[in-house]
């Protein structure tokens, strides 16, 4: 339900808008839907964290804040790139988009199958083991998205200093 709400918000108002014009976009406008997700989320479950222990609800609100920000952005930049992929295929968007949802799907489960099942003390670090790796997959996936869009800029020019007299 989450993922096909954070999707919703980009399909809905972004994917047919004039500003929606290169595939990478797509990645950017997920993102930034999950983002928006995220908290929304994170302070609906602060308002409850903190009912009963001031020192609990800091601890479970700052793992929340972390962990469950991360897993929306990365399971939405998945579906992002997914999309960009289709944009540039130019076709079986919705095979691509069915992937995309698939391992979003698949990471967003497993991110809460570990929440509820590990002790509170190896959840932070179990959870990390997971959502790093996948962070710099995502990094990854959006750089060659990049290159494949838009023509590497190589710096052969000299920087003008502000000084009057550069040593």
């Amino acid at each position: 339900i989450e993922e096909t709400l954070k999707f919703s918000v980009v399909k809905l108002r972004v994917l047919r808008d004039k500003e929606f014009d290169e595939p990478v976009d797509a990645m950017i406008y997920m993102v930034i839907s999950a983002l928006g997700f995220a908290t929304v989320e994170n302070v609906l479950f602060a308002r409850s964290a903190f009912q009963t222990a001031l020192q609990e609800g800091f601890e479970n609100v700052l793992a929340r804040f972390l962990g469950a920000t991360l897993l929306h952005t990365l399971a939405s930049g998945i579906i992002g790139f997914f999309i960009a992929k289709a944009i540039l295929k130019k076709g079986h968007h919705r095979g691509y988009l069915a992937q995309g949802f698939l391992i979003a799907l698949t990471l967003h489960t497993l991110f809460n199958m570990l929440m509820l099942e590990l002790p509170s003390r190896q959840a932070p670090v179990v959870v990390g083991l997971l959502l790093l790796p996948m962070a710099y997959i995502v990094g990854r996936a959006f750089q060659s998205l990049r290159l494949k869009v838009f023509q590497p800029v190589t710096a052969n020019f000299q920087f003008k200093t502000w000084q009057k007299n550069p040593s």
